[in-house]
């Protein structure tokens, strides 16, 4: 068993990350965890799409991971005043990328179609 005091223990407990974390900020990692589990998702799918053969991926997967916003693939995780204030901060050359991102991410299945709410 455990033989240190509870000075330790209570000093290993404060230190544990899992410890102090509020719901919200459990809730962005986990959006950002999905997020990046869809975007790989999508670009296996999107590489299938094309038809290329296996020794071309990397390259086009280094082309399309640059033209994509990880945003995108969370997007319907967000609530819709967090969803404006994103936009709302974007430039213009971000704000195409993104949707252009959240349209492939919507085509391909991963993320439900934004609604107005």
């Amino acid at each position: 068993g455990f033989t240190g005091s509870d000075a330790q223990l209570d000093a290993a407990q404060k230190a544990s990350p899992s410890m102090k974390t509020s719901n919200g900020a459990a809730l962005a990692v986990l959006q950002k965890a999905a997020a990046l589990t869809r975007m790989q998702n999508a670009q296996v799918r999107a590489f299938e799409q094309t038809g290329q053969g296996p020794e071309n991926y990397s390259k086009w997967a280094n082309t399309w991971n640059a033209q994509q916003n990880p945003v995108a693939y969370s997007f319907d995780m967000m609530e819709p005043e967090d969803r404006a204030k994103y936009i709302g901060g974007l430039s213009a050359t971000d704000k195409t990328k993104f949707v252009s991102s959240l349209k492939k991410a919507v085509e391909l299945g991963l993320v439900q179609r934004p609604t107005a709410e």
